[in-house]
């Protein structure tokens, strides 16, 4: 099959996907822009720790040739996973072997870095917002973005998260609240400030549950932890507590009254963080979510398929980019490249999706007799079994 003729695409989004499909893309020869509503790269954090499996952020690290440089800022010792119980015993301490480089961790922040730094100068336009995408389906399509300005574009990539300005372009679906709330507390300069919330956490990451409401550390680099309150709340509970975002005293007291039957050991990742904290509701789209194929759009990532944070999402948009971008590498034309894509993906992300219905769930439930074969471990060897199947002969 011959590359596809030259076409304007665009990508709505600069994250780990979009930015991931802009690179492949661009070590084939094929031109892209990627736009993002963010002013500049550092307007805002990124966000913590991740673990990059090697089926699949790895597989696309490796296709844009950054497997080297992940390398050197990828935190192998970060797979090490721990369970408490509320009084703070360790349950489990999954310690990785040596040699163990399956799913080390590294920051968000440091590998949206990493791929943006490999881009052809000017790829990114920062500080634009998409407002909508208008125009025919069979193209070329019009991006309206929200400082009155039209692009022209062939083919829109939706790369832009979960309340993704280019989903409705193809699809009705929105999404809605899981009822369950993740709460961030950030932890800075733990070795000397923090140390026994540190010498808890370990090298990795570590939760505990009581069955309704259960906390995730996990290490950052740089000295840094960040630990999730989670719990099954209404998803305006701060302001129907008489709180406010930026009452970080009242929603301590708050998350203190709720936690009060957790050890005093345990509380500390809830007391005595530093700065506010950032509530997070999950929402998620249907399952399955689908759409009939348009040649001129196309989704990956969360806009896709909006997955519990669960060691799956950035993963998944990776492998969604590397497929993508492949894709339109390959075909000779856009149409056939997206429905090339669309196949395998949205097979893929229907199977996982399905699977993880009610996927934070598991994270507030007791495990006995805890393994380290835990849900999300066993999620990701169903994707390596998808995967597989995919490469069987036909």
């Amino acid at each position: 099959m011959n590359p596809v003729p030259a076409r304007r695409i665009s990508i709505i989004g600069a994250g780990p996907g979009g930015l991931t499909c802009a690179r492949i893309l661009q070590k084939h020869g094929i031109d892209v822009t990627v736009y993002d509503r963010d002013p500049d790269a550092d307007a805002r954090n990124q966000g913590g720790s991740l673990d990059l499996h090697a089926d699949d952020g790895q597989l696309a690290l490796r296709e844009a040739g950054l497997i080297e440089r992940f390398w050197k800022l990828a935190r192998p010792e970060g797979q090490q996973m721990r369970r408490w119980d509320t009084a703070g015993n360790v349950l489990l301490d999954q310690i990785p072997d040596e040699d163990d480089l399956d799913k080390p961790e590294i920051d968000r922040g440091q590998l949206r870095d990493l791929i943006l730094r490999s881009l052809a100068p000017g790829t990114v336009q920062w500080g634009r917002a998409l407002a909508e995408v208008g125009g025919p389906a069979q193209g070329p399509r019009i991006l309206r973005f929200t400082d009155g300005t039209v692009v022209e574009t062939d083919l829109v990539i939706g790369a832009d998260g979960a309340f993704s300005r280019v989903r409705p372009a193809i699809s009705s679906a929105v999404p809605y609240y899981s009822g369950v709330s993740f709460t961030e507390a950030w932890f800075d300069d733990v070795e000397t400030r923090h140390a026994d919330v540190s010498a808890l956490v370990g090298n990795g990451s570590a939760t505990a549950t009581d069955g309704e409401r259960a906390l995730f550390a996990q290490r950052n680099s740089g000295g840094h932890i960040r630990v999730y309150i989670i719990r099954r709340t209404p998803v305006d509970w701060i302001a129907a507590a008489g709180l406010t975002d930026e009452d970080t005293a009242g929603i301590r007291a708050h998350l203190l009254d709720e936690f009060g039957e957790w050890a005093p050991g345990m509380r500390q990742m809830i007391s005595d963080n530093d700065g506010p904290y950032v509530d997070r509701p999950l929402f998620v789209l249907p399952a399955p979510h689908t759409w009939e194929h348009v040649p001129t759009v196309t989704l990956l990532g969360d806009a896709a398929h909006l997955m519990p944070p669960i060691g799956v999402g950035v993963n998944l948009a990776m492998l969604d980019a590397h497929d993508l971008a492949l894709a339109l590498a390959t075909y000779p034309t856009v149409d056939q490249a997206l429905r090339a894509y669309e196949t395998t993906m949205l097979a893929r992300s229907t199977e996982l999706a399905e699977a993880l219905l009610g996927g934070a769930d598991f994270l507030l439930e007791v495990d006995e007799q805890p393994d380290g074969d835990d849900e999300a471990r066993a999620l990701q060897h169903q994707l390596k079994a998808h995967r597989e199947r995919e490469n069987e002969p036909r």
